[in-house]
């Protein structure tokens, strides 16, 4: 924000409170900024909305729910709780939808045949849990991101035919837009 960039992927949840204040500020301080931070649990939801509520802010902060997977490291642990997290949400007033965000070079280290599976098996869940929430989105274009890792191949072509109108596709490998 200090270099007065305009669009913003906060690859993490947003729950440090003097950073959910600082980014509410400055997003009710200029309307073409955009900010979208990535959330992977119910409690990350309440974190955010309990700072947001006390800020009483002008503009919504844009989340994307984070899909991880079990017993890795962030991100909800499958897709009935990326839906939770989802629908918690959509009940705060100070929150909205924006989309999905996942990385995909958590589940394997190699291109082996099955770490290939367990990679594009979760490229294809992530792809679900957005056409899950299709119709629930807060905003005109829902982000789909994944990337950053040695599986970018998988990531475009497994996200990349969801890019259309209404969805874009944020590949994070030199934040390409699909």
């Amino acid at each position: 924000l200090a270099f007065e960039l305009r669009r913003v992927l906060l690859a993490n949840a947003l729950v440090d409170p003097v950073g959910i204040a600082a980014v509410s500020r400055a997003l009710d301080a200029d309307p073409e900024l955009q900010v979208l931070s990535w959330v992977d649990s119910v409690s990350s939801v309440a974190a955010m909305d309990a700072v947001l509520a006390g800020l009483r802010p002008a503009r919504p902060l844009t989340v994307l729910v984070e899909l991880g997977a079990p017993g890795r490291r962030t991100g909800a642990r499958d897709l009935p709780a990326a839906r939770a997290v989802a629908t918690a949400v959509a009940a705060s007033p100070h929150l909205h939808l924006g989309g999905v965000a996942g990385y995909e070079g958590a589940l394997a280290h190699d291109a082996s045949p099955a770490g290939l599976d367990a990679v594009r098996r979760y490229l294809r869940d992530l792809a679900a849990l957005h056409a899950g929430l299709a119709g629930t989105y807060e905003v005109d274009d829902a982000v789909v991101t994944a990337g950053g890792s040695a599986y970018f191949d998988d990531v475009a072509h497994v996200l990349g035919p969801l890019a259309g109108p209404g969805t874009r596709v944020l590949l994070r490998s030199g934040s390409y837009v699909i």
